[in-house]
C-alpha cells in the first residue's frame, strides 16, 4: 500500500467521520476522554475534559519527539479510530501514518473544542454582563469603562475557522484548502510562543525574511529535515553565500530556496489570514502595506513562465518513448499518459479533471452556420445514469466549470471523438478509467492521475533541457 493510499483511507474512515457530530466515532473519543478531577468527574465533550487533552496534546507538539507521537497515537487514537486490524498492521510499518494520525487527531480535538463553544452559553453571559466601571478620577467623580480584553481562540482553530470562512464564501475545494494551510503553520512554526494579536511589523518582517530563504522540500531533504527553521534558512543563506564566492559544496547540491512564485503565495495566505484574524478578534492588523506583500508582478503562470515555441514542444516529445515506439500499446494499457498530455498543453485542463472525464462529458452544439462544434464540459457533475458516482468528481472552485472546444487536431489527427465512442461501446462511463467500482472509483482516479504525472515528469527531468525546464508547465 502506497502513502497516498493510507492517508485516503485514515481521512474518509477515521477523519471524516470523526467530525460528525453524534456519529459512533464521536461517542466512544468522548467516552474514552473522560476525566477525573477533585471537582468531579467530566466527560469528553465538556470544557475542562477538552483543555486537558488539548494541554496534554500540546505537550507532545512541543517537543515533536517521533517516539513520544508513536505512544501517544497507539495510546491514545488508534483504540478510538475504529480503522479496519488488517490496514492497521499495514500502516503501522509507516513513519508517516503516526505523524498523520496525530495531527488529525489535534483538529479533532479542536473540532470538538469549536463546536462546544457553538453550543455553549458562556460568551453569552460574558457579552450581556454588565462591565465592570473602572474610577477615572476621583475627584470629579467621574468613571470609564475598562476596555474588553481581545479573546482569542486557540492557532489551529484560528486557521480552521479561517479556511471555513474561504470554503463559504469562495467555494474552494479540501485539496485547495489544504495546499492553503501549510502557509499559516509557518506563522506558528516561526514564533511558537506568540499569540497573532501580539505579533507586530517588525516580527513579520522576520518572517518575510525566513521564506524568503526556506530551502524548498526542507523537511523532506536529509540535510535539512532534521533541522529547525531557523537553522534550515541559517545554512540556505550561507549555502548561497558560498555559490556566490564560487564555493560550491556537493553535499549541497539539491539546496535551493523556494521560488518566488511560492513565496508571494506564502505572503499572500499569510497576509489574508492575519488581515481576517484581526477583524474577528478585534486587534490592530500589524501589517503596514509594505511587509509581507506580494511583489510587484503578481504571481501568475502566463506571466512567470514564457511559452514553448514548436521546436521546443518537438524536442520534448521525441524523448519520450511511450508516445513514440510504444504509442499503440500506451493507447491501450494507459490512454491518460498519452491524450491526458495533450488535453492539458492544448485544452488548458488540470491533470485531475481529465482523469474525472465521463464518456457523456464529450458533448456537441452548432454554431451559427450549422456546423457541428465537439466541447468536453469540465464540472463536478455527474453525466452518466448512475447515480453511485454523484459525488465522485470535484472541481477547484465553481468557476472551473467550463466547456472546452475541441479543434480539429483533436478530431482528426487524435481520433479523439473515436476513442470516447469506442469507451461507450466498451459499456465504460469514464474516458480514461477501466475499474469503475463505486467504492474505490475517487481513489482509482487519483491513482490513475498520479501515475501518469510522475511518468511524465519522470522522463522530463532526465532531458538535460534547462532552458525548457525554467519554461515549462510542470504538470
Amino acid at each position: 500500500m502506497t502513502v497516498s493510499e493510507m492517508v485516503d483511507i485514515i481521512l474518509n474512515d477515521f477523519y471524516n467521520k470523526s467530525i460528525i457530530e453524534y456519529s459512533e466515532h464521536e461517542k466512544i473519543r468522548h467516552s474514552k476522554n473522560t476525566v477525573t478531577k477533585k471537582s468531579g468527574i467530566y466527560e469528553g465533550s465538556t470544557k475542562k475534559a477538552l483543555l486537558h487533552h488539548l494541554k496534554k496534546f500540546n505537550k507532545i507538539d512541543e517537543k515533536r519527539d517521533f517516539k513520544e507521537v508513536k505512544e501517544y497515537v497507539e495510546k491514545e487514537i488508534i483504540p478510538i479510530s475504529m480503522l479496519k486490524k488488517e490496514h492497521l498492521t499495514e500502516f503501522r510499518t509507516m513513519e508517516q501514518f503516526y505523524w498523520d494520525m496525530f495531527k488529525l487527531y489535534g483538529n479533532i480535538l479542536n473540532f470538538d473544542l469549536d463546536t462546544l463553544s457553538s453550543y455553549s452559553v458562556e460568551e453569552a453571559i460574558k457579552k450581556n454582563k454588565k462591565p465592570k466601571q473602572k474610577i477615572v478620577n476621583n475627584y470629579y467623580g467621574t468613571a470609564k469603562e475598562d476596555k474588553k480584553e481581545v479573546v482569542e481562540d486557540s492557532f489551529d482553530v484560528m486557521v480552521d475557522k479561517y479556511l471555513a470562512h474561504l470554503k463559504d464564501k469562495k467555494k474552494l475545494s479540501l485539496n485547495t484548502l489544504n495546499d492553503y494551510r501549510p502557509s499559516y503553520e509557518l506563522i506558528k512554526e516561526t514564533f511558537p510562543s506568540k499569540k497573532i494579536r501580539e505579533l507586530e511589523t517588525e516580527d513579520l518582517q522576520f518572517l518575510e525574511d525566513i521564506i524568503k530563504y526556506m530551502p524548498s522540500n526542507r523537511n523532506k531533504l536529509a540535510e535539512t529535515r532534521d533541522l529547525s527553521i531557523f537553522e534550515q534558512v541559517k545554512l540556505m543563506k550561507k549555502v548561497i553565500e558560498d555559490r556566490n564566492n564560487n564555493r560550491n559544496i556537493d553535499k549541497y547540491e539539491k539546496l535551493n530556496p523556494i521560488s518566488e512564485r511560492t513565496q508571494n503565495k506564502h505572503y499572500e495566505q499569510i497576509s489574508n489570514f492575519i488581515e481576517y484574524c484581526s477583524k474577528i478578534y478585534k486587534f490592530d492588523s500589524p501589517l503596514d502595506g509594505i511587509v509581507l506583500c506580494r511583489y510587484r508582478v503578481k504571481s501568475s503562470a502566463s506571466t512567470e513562465r514564457l511559452l514553448l515555441n514548436d521546436e521546443e514542444i518537438k524536442d520534448i516529445f521525441d524523448n519520450f518513448d511511450y508516445l513514440n515506439n510504444n504509442l499503440y500499446k500506451t493507447l491501450k494499457s494507459d490512454p491518460l499518459k498519452v491524450y491526458g498530455i495533450l488535453l492539458i498543453m492544448y485544452l488548458g485542463i488540470r491533470p485531475i479533471e481529465a482523469g474525472q472525464l465521463m464518456v457523456n462529458d464529450l458533448q456537441e452544439t452548432k454554431d451559427a452556420e450549422g456546423k457541428t462544434i465537439y466541447y468536453l464540459s469540465v464540472s463536478d457533475e455527474n453525466s452518466s445514469d448512475n447515480k453511485f458516482f454523484n459525488e465522485t468528481k470535484s472541481q477547484k472552485t465553481d468557476n472551473a466549470r467550463r466547456k472546452l472546444p475541441l479543434t480539429d487536431l483533436f478530431i482528426k489527427d487524435f481520433r479523439f471523438l473515436e476513442f470516447v465512442e469506442k469507451r461507450k461501446k466498451d459499456k465504460h462511463n469514464f474516458i480514461f478509467i477501466d475499474d469503475e467500482n463505486e467504492s474505490t472509483i475517487i481513489n482509482e482516479i487519483k491513482n490513475t492521475v498520479r501515475r501518469c504525472e510522475d511518468t511524465f515528469n519522470r522522463y522530463l527531468k532526465n532531458l538535460i533541457l534547462e532552458i525548457l525546464i525554467e519554461k515549462l508547465f510542470i504538470l
